[in-house]
């Protein structure tokens, strides 16, 4: 259970740090060019969802390995409050 809390981990870092990136750096089109919705802009939004979940999962896995007091970060040592972290960046993203 520790190593796949870890993957969650690793992969929920880089899946947050990639959106987080990508949705700073994005300008969306100031006139409308009459090509419908912007299709980046989308991306980004509906990505926001999958990325939020998988933040849920991984926090609710440190939750859970919490009680066994473990010895690693990436065995769930402060897992909760690394996810709390992770969580009001993603929201600050959000509210960008």
């Amino acid at each position: 259970m520790a190593r796949y809390y870890g993957a969650s981990l690793v992969l929920s870092v880089l899946a947050l740090s990639v959106w987080a990136v990508w949705l700073l750096h994005y300008q969306p089109p100031r006139a409308v060019d009459g090509n419908g919705p912007d299709p980046v802009g989308l991306l980004l939004f509906f990505g926001a969802w999958p990325l939020g979940l998988l933040l849920v999962h991984s926090a609710l896995l440190a939750w859970r390995l919490q009680r066994r007091r473990p010895a690693t970060i990436l065995a769930g040592r402060h897992g909760l409050a690394i996810h709390a972290v992770l969580i009001c960046l993603f929201i600050a993203c959000l509210l960008r």
